[in-house]
């Protein structure tokens, strides 16, 4: 399958020759609506970049997120390391085509990429400070107070009475 990486806003700035160095370290994939493409509690082994169509970000069985053409999902238990387990599972919403990189050539890419280093380590931040939010909406002592967040439930399974 050919995917113009050019077109993938996260290379855009890429030189043909910085493209074609990326496309030897990433794998594409065209997946069926409805498959998983990574769960959560598994090791990072891998992440993946949409090219086309959307994923659905769960976590506890809960759709928390979105990520559709241009995004990066798997990133943080990669860059965490070998020991780090995945805090959510992503699945195929429609079908979709992936860019896949195994977790050492993402390492790769990253360290000779600066750029690509620096967009990568943004999302990552802003997603890690989103879980933070979402687990302090659903501290245990949220969980028990009357006052708590609306839609707890829904996201962690722990009652507001």
């Amino acid at each position: 399958m050919n995917v113009d990486l050019g077109s993938v806003p996260l290379f855009a700035d890429c030189s043909k020759r910085e493209l074609k160095s990326i496309r030897s370290r990433c794998m594409p994939i065209r997946l069926p609506a409805g498959r998983e493409v990574l769960g959560e509690g598994d090791r990072g082994q891998e992440c993946v970049i949409v090219v086309e169509g959307t994923l659905d970000i769960e976590q506890n069985g809960n759709v928390i997120a979105t990520a559709g053409p241009g995004e990066i999902v798997g990133e943080i238990a990669v860059i965490e390391g070998a020991a780090s387990r995945r805090t959510a599972t992503v699945t195929t919403a429609t079908e979709a085509v992936l860019l896949v990189f195994g977790a050492s050539d993402f390492r790769r890419l990253m360290s000779e990429h600066p750029a690509i280093s620096s967009q990568v380590s943004a999302t990552a931040v802003l997603r890690l400070a989103a879980d933070r939010d979402r687990s302090d909406d659903c501290t245990p002592s949220a969980a028990t107070n009357a006052d708590a967040r609306p839609g707890c439930t829904a996201r962690c399974g722990r009652s507001a009475r």
